[in-house]
């Protein structure tokens, strides 16, 4: 149970990251970018720490 857990944890970082990365395109936010990059790949690392 606890893995799950983990597993949906690192799923949901990794679409927020992904959604922040998409809001950055309209609103042109280098920043917003380089933050969702990290929470993308700390996401995916997550989920093949937790696999």
């Amino acid at each position: 149970m606890s893995d799950l857990k983990e597993m949906l944890f690192a799923i949901e970082i990794t679409l927020v990251g992904i959604t922040a990365g998409v809001l950055s395109i309209p609103y042109n936010s280098f920043l917003l970018t380089v933050i969702a990059g990290g929470m993308v790949l700390i996401g995916l690392l997550e989920a093949a720490r937790t696999r």
